[in-house]
């Protein structure tokens, strides 16, 4: 029988950020997390290309304002194509309408940048449980 570690092991993750930093602090965040496989992609169009290419993402950690396709637009492409990953929405934005509709675009969960060690561990546990 599995534990939570060893199934959290074998997901795999897209980071979908603009930012090279944080695309690294984000990849480094889930490989300490136990997550083994982790692509990052510069922007929403790279993501949908990956899907279009065949990969399969377990979970997508998707920030919202990004150039050529924002994580608002890309979640919503992605869903239309039928991607089932648990997507996880990041972004520096404070007002709720504009969190709300990044969430409504078909967002698993969303958390305020910056990401942290903490927010990556509750929903590893909370992909865990379903």
């Amino acid at each position: 029988m599995e534990n939570a570690a060893t199934a959290v092991k074998k997901l795999t993750a897209l980071i979908v950020d603009d930012d090279r930093l944080v695309r690294m602090i984000s990849k480094a965040t889930l490989k300490r997390s136990g997550v083994q496989e982790v692509e990052v992609a510069e922007d929403g169009q790279k993501a949908i290309d990956l899907h279009l290419e065949g990969k399969f993402f377990d979970v997508i950690i998707m920030d919202k304002d990004m150039p050529f396709k924002n994580g608002v637009e890309a979640t919503l492409e992605l869903r239309k194509m039928g991607v089932k990953a648990a997507i996880v929405g990041v972004t520096a934005a404070s007002c709720e309408k504009e969190r709300q509709a990044f969430k409504e675009a078909g967002l698993d969960y969303i958390y305020e940048k910056p990401l942290t060690k903490e927010m990556v561990a509750t929903a590893l546990a909370k992909l865990a449980d379903i």
